[in-house]
């Protein structure tokens, strides 16, 4: 990310650096009010929401990063939210964006950049709720309104499916309603892989952005975990598999976490081919599509993409020889 820092006071004015600091925190707390009105609690104005400040961090850096993040929560207050809103935005919104941005641009590595990212948004969870219940108290009754809300948007899932499924597709029904009993368990682990999907897709996002604001290509989306992890892969996938509980759970919801992990390798290879191949844009974008809106479709895609993520640590997919196909469009 080198071409896209441009350092306040070393070339560039500081009323045009805290000029976009201040639209960028309008823009986030406009996303934030935005996506706090939709029942859903994670969706997408709220996910894509850290971006704008993402994408400031990258370019400026944290002397500009820290007094944007401090206005969006002033922003957030004179908005007249609830009184917690300005310091869960800060914890929620703010510290996360400020990780990733400077990550970014200190070129610390799109795995450790995601990793982190990742765990300031499930230390910043954590610490929301605790904001929202009024001290660690009420901590534990704020996670089980949590779960019920989240409970309470998969069963609307399964019903709505189920309505469609009456025309000809159950398929999709039963799948909510699998994952529904499923998220009842392993909650933690999918708060977990969630926040490292939704750290690698704000990441991503970000430095397309950033490439843009200075005419350089878009940058590809590469990752790739240390061999061994494969070991853990195997030790948690025995955990889940195991007959006493405790070790049951342990290992169901670090097997998640490590889902999400080679999922996002399997991602890389397939972007990858991708490019390799010289695939049209509108052809990536339409396969994408295609996956996103049949549940049946997708559960097989993500499958063989965590399948190919896993299978990289023998075949090693990016060192295959695949022939350059004729075509001229990215």
């Amino acid at each position: 990310m080198d071409a896209a820092r441009e350092p306040a006071g070393a070339g560039i004015p500081w009323a045009r650096a805290l000029g976009e600091a201040a639209f960028a925190a309008v823009v986030a707390v406009a996303l934030f009010a935005a996506g706090s009105t939709l029942r859903l609690r994670f969706n997408p104005a709220v996910l894509i929401c850290p971006v704008p400040m993402v994408l400031v961090a990258i370019r400026q850096g944290v002397r500009v990063g820290v007094p944007m993040v401090g206005l969006a929560a002033a922003v957030v207050a004179a908005a007249h939210m609830p009184g917690a809103a300005a310091l869960a935005f800060v914890l929620e919104i703010g510290v996360p964006a400020l990780v990733l941005g400077l990550c970014l641009r200190h070129n610390v590595g799109l795995e450790w950049t995601v990793v982190l990212g990742a765990a300031s948004l499930c230390a910043a969870f954590i610490l929301g709720l605790g904001v929202r219940a009024g001290g660690l108290d009420g901590l534990g009754p704020a996670y089980q309104e949590v779960r019920t809300e989240i409970d309470g948007n998969l069963q609307d899932a399964q019903q709505f499916y189920e309505s469609l499924g009456a025309q000809g597709d159950l398929a999709a029904g039963e799948a909510a309603g699998t994952l529904r009993v499923f998220a009842g368990r392993a909650l933690p682990g999918l708060l977990a892989a969630g926040n490292l999907l939704a750290a690698a897709a704000i990441s991503a996002l970000a430095m397309v952005l950033a490439a843009r604001t200075v005419g350089t290509g878009t940058p590809a989306f590469t990752w790739t975990l240390p061999e061994g992890m494969v070991w853990a892969f195997i030790g948690a996938g025995a955990a889940a598999l195991a007959p006493w509980g405790p070790w049951r759970l342990l290992g169901l919801n670090a097997l998640l976490v490590i889902l999400a992990l080679y999922f996002l390798q399997g991602l890389s290879i397939v972007g990858f081919f991708f490019r390799r191949l010289e695939f049209p844009w509108y052809i990536r974008w339409l396969a994408a599509l295609v996956a996103v809106v049949w549940p049946p479709l997708t559960l097989l895609v993500v499958t063989g993409t965590i399948a190919v993520g896993v299978f990289d640590v023998w075949v090693a997919f990016r060192r295959l020889d695949a022939p350059r196909s004729s075509g001229t469009a990215r």
